[in-house]
């Protein structure tokens, strides 16, 4: 009998490599994906109150002097708020921090817990997402289309949303109520205009 010694075809090991690398190629497609979906859901949700907001403002000019406006005096720009949230800020270094009457209601330890907008000068460092070493205006024009840090350009400064990251309260209520300040705060920020 004829003994081969030269065998063609895969071993058991490479054959579990080819499957292992066939795995974390999968996962990572997978991974990014699913990212890139959660960051549409953002941006769709950010659109549909935008749109709301305009919504609201046009398709009945009667109901416009019932729209609630936030006016930062400090910074001259005006927002519009399609919601029933009383809201109050104050300025902390570059930033208004949010809060609502609601909020603070339901538990004065939640005061200035609804989210900020930090104002920034063309040429500030962003700290933010991909372009976390550039000035503001060249991060502004590298993320044209990123949902996750979006900056608004307004007259002479451009702003930018920061979600509260601390939950505060116990109640379920109150984190309704926070989470819908931050939503309404977050929601402003594209339709941010000079007064």
């Amino acid at each position: 009998m004829k003994r081969l010694t030269n065998q063609d075809g895969f071993s058991v090991i490479e054959t579990v490599l080819v499957i292992v690398i066939l795995g974390i190629i999968g996962f990572t497609g997978w991974y990014v994906w699913h990212s890139k979906q959660n960051t549409d859901k953002t941006f769709n949700a950010a659109q549909s109150f935008q749109q709301q907001a305009v919504t609201k403002k046009t398709a009945n000019p009667s109901t416009t002097s019932n729209q609630k406006y936030v006016t930062i005096k400090e910074w001259s720009v005006v927002a519009p708020y399609p919601h029933s949230l009383s809201l109050n800020y104050k300025i902390e270094g570059n930033s208004a921090v949010f809060s609502s009457a609601q909020l603070t209601a339901a538990d004065a330890a939640c005061t200035d817990h609804g989210g900020q907008i930090s104002r920034y000068a063309p040429t500030d460092i962003y700290g933010e997402g991909p372009t976390a070493s550039a000035t503001v205006a060249q991060a502004f024009q590298a993320q044209a289309n990123d949902t996750q840090y979006p900056l608004v350009h307004v007259g002479n400064y451009y702003y930018a949303f920061h979600h509260d990251q601390a939950v505060c309260g116990s109640d379920p209520k109150t984190t309704t109520l926070q989470q819908q300040t931050n939503a309404v705060v977050e929601g402003m920020v594209p339709v941010l205009k000079t007064q």
